[in-house]
Protein backbone atom coordinates (compact mmCIF):
# COMPACT_ATOMS: atom_id res chain seq x y z
CA UNK A 1 0.00 0.00 0.00
CA UNK A 2 2.79 2.40 0.83
CA UNK A 3 4.47 1.71 -2.50
CA UNK A 4 1.25 2.38 -4.40
CA UNK A 5 0.40 5.48 -2.36
CA UNK A 6 3.21 7.54 -3.86
CA UNK A 7 3.93 9.02 -0.43
CA UNK A 8 7.65 8.29 -0.79
CA UNK A 9 7.86 10.30 -3.98
CA UNK A 10 9.44 9.10 -7.19
CA UNK A 11 13.06 9.05 -6.10
CA UNK A 12 15.44 6.13 -5.76
CA UNK A 13 15.67 6.39 -1.96
CA UNK A 14 11.97 5.70 -1.47
CA UNK A 15 11.82 2.87 -4.00
CA UNK A 16 14.89 1.13 -2.62
CA UNK A 17 13.75 1.58 0.99
CA UNK A 18 10.28 0.24 0.30
CA UNK A 19 11.57 -2.81 -1.56
CA UNK A 20 14.14 -3.58 1.14
CA UNK A 21 11.24 -3.44 3.58
CA UNK A 22 9.17 -5.81 1.43
CA UNK A 23 12.04 -8.31 1.40
CA UNK A 24 12.33 -7.95 5.19
CA UNK A 25 8.60 -8.52 5.74
CA UNK A 26 8.63 -11.56 3.43
CA UNK A 27 11.60 -12.96 5.34
CA UNK A 28 9.85 -12.30 8.65
CA UNK A 29 6.76 -14.11 7.38
CA UNK A 30 8.84 -17.16 6.43
CA UNK A 31 10.49 -17.05 9.87
CA UNK A 32 7.11 -17.03 11.60
CA UNK A 33 5.90 -20.00 9.54
CA UNK A 34 9.11 -21.90 10.32
CA UNK A 35 8.80 -21.04 14.02
CA UNK A 36 5.37 -22.67 14.10
CA UNK A 37 6.89 -25.92 12.84
CA UNK A 38 9.56 -25.77 15.55
CA UNK A 39 7.17 -25.04 18.43
CA UNK A 40 7.84 -28.41 20.08
CA UNK A 41 11.58 -28.42 19.34
CA UNK A 42 14.21 -28.09 22.03
CA UNK A 43 15.65 -24.62 22.49
CA UNK A 44 18.40 -23.80 21.79
CA UNK A 45 19.20 -26.12 18.90
CA UNK A 46 20.90 -25.70 15.51
CA UNK A 47 17.51 -25.20 13.85
CA UNK A 48 16.39 -22.56 16.32
CA UNK A 49 19.78 -20.82 16.10
CA UNK A 50 19.33 -20.46 12.33
CA UNK A 51 15.81 -19.19 12.92
CA UNK A 52 17.01 -16.65 15.50
CA UNK A 53 19.56 -15.35 13.00
CA UNK A 54 16.90 -15.17 10.30
CA UNK A 55 14.59 -13.17 12.57
CA UNK A 56 17.45 -10.74 13.18
CA UNK A 57 18.18 -10.34 9.46
CA UNK A 58 14.48 -9.79 8.71
CA UNK A 59 14.22 -7.18 11.45
CA UNK A 60 17.27 -5.28 10.22
CA UNK A 61 15.97 -5.32 6.64
CA UNK A 62 12.61 -3.97 7.80
CA UNK A 63 14.29 -1.30 9.93
CA UNK A 64 16.67 -0.16 7.19
CA UNK A 65 13.96 -0.25 4.53
CA UNK A 66 11.38 1.67 6.54
CA UNK A 67 13.97 4.21 7.70
CA UNK A 68 15.07 4.91 4.12
CA UNK A 69 11.46 5.03 2.97
CA UNK A 70 10.57 7.25 5.93
CA UNK A 71 13.24 9.77 4.96
CA UNK A 72 11.85 9.73 1.42
CA UNK A 73 8.28 10.24 2.69
CA UNK A 74 9.36 13.18 4.84
CA UNK A 75 11.23 14.74 1.91
CA UNK A 76 8.48 14.11 -0.65
CA UNK A 77 6.07 16.29 1.33
CA UNK A 78 3.07 14.32 0.05
CA UNK A 79 1.75 13.78 3.57
CA UNK A 80 1.25 16.46 6.21
CA UNK A 81 1.48 16.54 10.00
CA UNK A 82 2.23 13.35 11.94
CA UNK A 83 1.61 11.24 8.82
CA UNK A 84 4.74 12.66 7.25
CA UNK A 85 6.91 10.95 9.88
CA UNK A 86 5.04 7.72 10.71
CA UNK A 87 7.05 5.56 8.27
CA UNK A 88 10.33 6.92 9.62
CA UNK A 89 9.21 6.26 13.20
CA UNK A 90 8.28 2.65 12.32
CA UNK A 91 11.76 2.13 10.84
CA UNK A 92 13.80 3.85 13.53
CA UNK A 93 11.83 2.02 16.23
CA UNK A 94 13.45 -1.24 15.09
CA UNK A 95 16.86 0.06 16.15
CA UNK A 96 15.79 2.15 19.15
CA UNK A 97 13.34 -0.18 20.91
CA UNK A 98 12.91 -3.53 19.13
CA UNK A 99 16.48 -4.82 18.84
CA UNK A 100 17.54 -3.67 22.32
CA UNK A 101 14.24 -4.91 23.78
CA UNK A 102 14.45 -8.45 22.43
CA UNK A 103 17.87 -8.89 24.02
CA UNK A 104 16.31 -8.24 27.44
CA UNK A 105 14.01 -10.46 29.47
CA UNK A 106 11.40 -12.48 27.57
CA UNK A 107 8.42 -10.42 28.77
CA UNK A 108 10.14 -7.11 27.98
CA UNK A 109 10.91 -8.36 24.48
CA UNK A 110 7.26 -9.21 23.88
CA UNK A 111 6.14 -5.84 25.22
CA UNK A 112 8.57 -4.01 22.92
CA UNK A 113 7.31 -5.97 19.92
CA UNK A 114 3.74 -5.08 20.90
CA UNK A 115 4.59 -1.38 21.05
CA UNK A 116 6.28 -1.60 17.64
CA UNK A 117 3.30 -3.41 16.12
CA UNK A 118 0.98 -0.71 17.51
CA UNK A 119 2.78 1.82 15.31
CA UNK A 120 1.50 0.09 12.18
CA UNK A 121 -2.18 0.94 12.68
CA UNK A 122 -1.03 4.57 12.55
CA UNK A 123 0.67 3.84 9.24
CA UNK A 124 -2.49 2.13 8.04
CA UNK A 125 -4.57 5.13 9.09
CA UNK A 126 -2.20 7.46 7.24
CA UNK A 127 -2.61 5.33 4.12
CA UNK A 128 -6.36 5.07 4.54
CA UNK A 129 -6.96 8.77 4.94
CA UNK A 130 -4.56 9.65 2.13
CA UNK A 131 -3.58 12.80 3.94
CA UNK A 132 -1.98 14.93 1.26
CA UNK A 133 -0.57 18.39 1.68
CA UNK A 134 -3.37 20.72 0.54
CA UNK A 135 -2.71 22.21 -2.85
CA UNK A 136 -3.55 25.80 -3.56
CA UNK A 137 -5.96 25.94 -6.46
CA UNK A 138 -5.23 28.47 -9.14
CA UNK A 139 -8.04 30.74 -10.16
CA UNK A 140 -9.22 30.24 -13.73
CA UNK A 141 -7.93 32.78 -16.23
CA UNK A 142 -11.47 34.05 -16.79
CA UNK A 143 -12.12 34.79 -13.11
CA UNK A 144 -11.58 38.54 -13.41
CA UNK A 145 -13.67 39.00 -16.58
CA UNK A 146 -17.10 38.95 -14.94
Amino acid sequence: GLIRSGAAGRGLLGRVGLWISVVGWATLTLCEVRAMTLAASPYPSPETAFLDTSFGIASILIGVGLTLAGVAVARANEWAGWRRFVVLICGVAVFVIVIPGVFGPFLAGRQVLTVWMLLFPALGWALYTRARVPEVERAPATAGLH
